[in-house]
């Protein structure tokens, strides 16, 4: 969906752009116009809450804009863990048990989209299974390719179930 400081080759539906965030730099990104759309339509659906992950945390918002979406709140990261995915991780985990707690009830679908999960299916797995919630899906990114066609399905499927 997303590439930061890109370097060619893209995949065909690619656009590059300079993003402007808080502290006045540009960062250059390159992102699929038609899957952040796609993306954006599914996950307006009705009962659906987002949260961003991610290490750019504070820049979040600049990049929402360029990109036309909603300016999603976005969890503490840095510092949380050993490793970007740590502290994903951590806040994910966090976040999560306070809105169980908020609600009074355990959670029901949670997707996440990274390319920071764990490489390997079981380690998902077993993430997917710690997480406080009755179903998970984790889609694991590749940096080059980002999120498809195929996951928009995917992501669509769990969220509509």
């Amino acid at each position: 969906m997303l590439v930061t400081e890109p370097s060619p080759p893209f995949p065909r539906d690619f656009t590059t752009r300079d993003v402007r965030v808080a502290d006045g730099r540009f960062v250059p990104v390159a992102y699929s116009a038609s899957i952040i759309a796609g993306l954006a339509e599914i996950l307006g659906a009705p009962g659906v809450t987002v949260a961003t992950v991610s290490s750019w945390e504070h820049d979040a918002p600049y990049l929402f804009r360029v990109l036309g979406q909603p300016e999603y709140p976005w969890l503490e990261v840095m510092g949380r863990g050993p490793t970007i995915f740590h502290g994903k991780e951590r806040a994910v985990l966090a976040d999560l048990a306070a809105q169980a707690q908020r609600s009074g009830q355990p959670l029901g679908r949670v997707l996440w989209i990274d390319d920071h999960l764990p490489p390997a299916e079981a380690d998902r797995a077993a993430l997917a299974a710690s997480l406080p919630a009755a179903d998970a899906l984790l889609i694991r990114t590749s940096a080059r390719e980002c999120l498809t066609a195929a996951h928009l399905d995917e992501i669509a499927e769990f969220v509509n179930r």
